[in-house]
């Protein structure tokens, strides 16, 4: 399967660790450009907790990762959400009538959105159209520990 994984802080990158080292997916890593976790992986290919497979392509091109995936996983701050949703739709991949509605999104996030109270669902959907597939990924665990196999 083909996953970009959105965000490059300890959850975003263990996720792409894991979904390409041990599950063997072909994957992706978005960050910000110019950001410093992008800078950190495009020079060192690490982070405080763990090394990236090199079978991780990483980019800063949006359009390109949510449009060469299958799966897209999120993992960004929940107060930043409905801003990368609104910067989504208007990306030259949303434009093109039903894409992101051939996507299933994985929201890899805590957190409700302060401003409103909604659970970071309903923000979904009220940005992305009903029509979207969406799950969830919840639970204990920390990075440190998925990383040592002791999920």
């Amino acid at each position: 399967m083909n996953i970009s994984v959105v965000g490059m802080g300890r959850w975003g990158s263990c996720i792409a660790w894991y979904c390409s080292a041990i599950k063997q997916h072909k994957v992706k890593l978005y960050g910000k450009p110019g950001s410093p976790d992008f800078i950190r992986f495009k020079t060192e290919r690490k982070n405080d907790y763990l090394v990236l497979p090199e079978a991780i392509e990483l980019t800063d091109d949006l359009e390109y990762a949510v449009t060469s995936s299958d799966c897209i996983v999120v993992s960004i701050p929940a107060q930043r959400f409905r801003g990368f949703l609104k910067e989504l739709k208007e990306s030259k991949a949303a434009c093109r009538r039903g894409f992101l509605s051939e996507k299933t999104f994985l929201l890899c996030m805590k957190g409700i959105e302060c401003d409103t109270g909604k659970r970071l669902t309903q923000v979904f959907y009220e940005e992305m159209g009903i029509n979207t597939r969406v799950a969830v990924w919840v639970g204990p665990g920390h990075v440190q520990d998925f990383y040592a196999g002791r999920p």
